[in-house]
């Protein structure tokens, strides 16, 4: 019998039914809550209660369909993926069932909620590890000796019941005083989400009424006859009544008085972002990737992009290096042993090349190409390759600052830097001439401003000149 079971299983037993506050009194704690359950049943179910602890645990399994962890060997200086190997090959399907995206899914799914991972090793009958199953760790319990000292875990659901040793499992147990796992940390907020909801739904099940007293006149004959008064107010004025969103029209003998708060007076939207926000907090997950109310609000959809960025560096990878670190020597050992990890000759390593929110923007890389250009480090034909246009006949050369001039990609200009910085060039130095006078005396009568500006014209012309005799000159070269 299979023992792949999903996390999200049906469970035959209902969770406790939990009144709203809005239908029994005014809001206001009036006597302290018990604390919430943190027992792994208790938070399952408190998981399939939760929008948002399920859209937060959801968007981590989602993440995990561009990730692949690959095997590296060794060759000189640099890691090469070694194609086909027998562990990559596991992981890309570790049950018949099951692909790379659902396991390691799986797998991170099982730490938030439970803190702890279990996959039975289907081994062949060489013993090599030819499957991964992953086991619901509510149906897991530790099996102990004599001594108190672990040596297995017993799988029991219903009649079904399975011994293994610690070595026929993979195991993860990340569970520890300092690192309880995000479903328990968050399981406050998700029951304050959870009222607030009940809260929302009852609101509007009475009506848009908040609780309140009906006193009647005189003295009620028995519990009965106030039981009917009740049932027909809520009959009449209830979600699905005749009189549903009605005023209520009493007689003298009967008089209403409100003792609950209606929404707007409860600052209802500064209350949903704080429980959602900490929801979110526990898991890591940025509250406007899973549409939450907090991030749709305190965000818009041109952050989304920057949102993703900040989700993988913070989170997604730092978890993918944990578990990458985790898988070498829980699986990788198994396949080409302790010495040739320690040696380094083989490690696990995630490729991300196919993950969108880890790639450079497509205008910065074109905008860093272009200054590569123009900076003569790059040719032309390099650049157009950045812009994904076909190379020019002639788009072999470097602009080179001396003037911007092109030159052959095999050449290099006639002066070098150490020239430029003596003041030398390419052309032969001017003839000094002496100053005219006359032209001292008409520019300080009509300033720089005018001189300047033909100056700059002068230059401009020149620059244009010697720039279609360079062009001519190559074309002429290249022909």
């Amino acid at each position: 019998m299979p023992l792949f079971d999903f996390l999200y299983h049906k469970s035959t037993r209902e969770p406790p039914d939990q009144k709203a506050v809005a239908t029994v009194q005014a809001v206001g704690i009036q006597k302290p809550l018990p604390p919430a359950a943190h027992d792994l049943e208790q938070l399952l179910r408190q998981l399939r209660h939760s929008e948002i602890a399920y859209a937060c645990i959801r968007i981590k399994k989602k993440a995990m369909a561009d990730p692949r962890l690959i095997v590296q060997q060794r060759q000189g200086d640099t890691y090469v993926e070694a194609v086909g190997h027998p562990l990559r090959r596991l992981i890309m399907r570790p049950m018949p069932d099951l692909d790379e995206t659902a396991f390691i899914g799986t797998a991170l799914a099982s730490i938030d909620i439970a803190g702890v991972f279990f996959a039975e090793k289907v081994r062949s009958h060489a013993g090599a590890i030819v499957g991964l199953n992953p086991i619901n760790p509510l149906y897991m319990t530790p099996r102990k000796d004599a001594s108190g000292t672990l040596n297995g875990y017993t799988y029991t659901r219903g009649s079904y019941r399975v011994d293994f040793a610690l070595e026929d499992l993979l195991i993860r147990d990340l569970r520890s005083w300092d690192n309880p796992p995000p479903l328990a940390v968050a399981v406050g907020a998700i029951d304050l989400d959870r009222v607030q909801t009940d809260f929302a739904r009852a609101y509007f099940n009475n009506g848009g009424q908040p609780s309140g007293i009906l006193k009647k006149s005189g003295v009620l004959r028995d519990q009965d006859e106030a039981r009917s008064i009740q049932a027909q107010w809520a009959a009449k004025y209830g979600r699905g009544g005749n009189g549903y969103g009605a005023p209520a029209v009493l007689d003298d003998n009967m008089s209403y008085e409100r003792v609950g708060s209606f929404l707007h007076e409860l600052d209802n939207e500064t209350l949903r972002m704080f429980s959602e926000t900490r929801v979110c907090m526990a898991f890591g997950v940025p509250p406007l990737i899973v549409y939450t109310y907090a991030g749709i609000v305190k965000s818009t959809y041109s952050n989304l992009k920057e949102a993703w960025a900040n989700f993988w560096d913070a989170e997604l990878s730092p978890t993918l290096k944990e578990w990458r670190s985790f898988f070498t020597w829980a699986l990788l050992s198994e396949f080409v042993g302790e010495d040739a990890i320690w040696n380094e000759q083989y490690r696990l390593y995630w490729d991300l090349s196919a993950v969108a929110s880890m790639q450079e923007d497509v205008d910065a890389v074109q905008a860093r190409a272009e200054r590569a250009f123009r900076a003569g480090g790059m040719t032309l034909n390099e650049y157009r390759m950045h812009l994904g246009l076909p190379t020019d006949t002639a788009g072999d050369y470097y602009l080179r600052l001396l003037a911007y001039a092109p030159y052959d990609a095999n050449s290099a200009p006639t002066v070098d830097a150490n020239d430029v910085l003596a003041g030398k060039t390419d052309q032969p130095p001017a003839k000094a001439r002496s100053v005219n006078p006359a032209h001292v005396t008409a520019f300080k009568a009509v300033g720089t401003a005018p001189i300047e500006r033909r100056v700059q014209r002068e230059i401009h012309a020149a620059a244009l000149q010697t720039y279609a005799k360079l062009i001519d000159q190559v074309r002429q070269e290249a022909a």
